[in-house]
């Protein structure tokens, strides 16, 4: 897949392969490399794991392209810069209300940290259908990626988020969202 001039696999992309993808965004933007450097830096140590996802690199190259835009310097700092973005785009993409995007997402946090608690590291189909949630626009929005799984008996829809550390990430606004006796 072409996505951004980044080339991407299923396992994710090389090193070389995301300074060339991301040397290309830039030049296809006409952009000075320099706004990329902290990006680079960072991808190398704090947020590698994060970045072998394609879509987060590509995320994260459209954010390090703003005007005076400096990425967060921890990991929930970066999360929440994603997260943003995703929504920012899905409103728009998708003629979402801000309250409309925010009901949905506050319903998927409960889900990931029911699911966490459980010991999943996705959601399935009926875990939408206890809150009345729309898997299908979290998909749409970028939020989630649905799998089918087939086993011998019967296919599951699955719903994973992009990397599993986004899934802790949702555990925690939704704690934080509860009240101290919620807790």
């Amino acid at each position: 897949h072409h996505l951004s001039g980044l080339v991407v696999a299923g396992e994710g992309i090389s090193a070389y392969k995301k300074k060339e993808g991301i040397q290309k965004l830039a030049e296809n933007r006409g952009l000075p490399m320099a706004r990329f450097q902290q990006l680079l830096e960072k991808m190398e140590d704090e947020i590698g794991d994060l970045c072998r996802c394609p879509m987060n690199v590509v995320i994260l190259c459209w954010l390090c392209g703003e005007e005076n835009h400096e990425l967060a310097h921890s990991r929930t700092g970066i999360y929440s810069e994603v997260f943003d973005f995703i929504r920012i785009k899905a409103c728009e993409r998708l003629s979402l209300t801000d309250h409309q995007i925010d009901v949905c997402l506050r319903k998927m946090h409960q889900l990931t940290f029911e699911v966490y608690e459980r010991g999943d590291n996705w959601l399935r189909e009926s875990d939408f259908k206890k809150l009345n949630c729309d898997a299908e626009l979290l998909c749409q929005s970028g939020y989630l990626i649905r799998k089918v799984t087939i086993s011998r008996f019967r296919g599951e829809v699955q719903f994973h988020f992009n990397h599993h550390t986004f899934l802790e990430y949702c555990c925690c606004l939704h704690l934080q969202q509860l009240s101290r006796a919620e807790r």
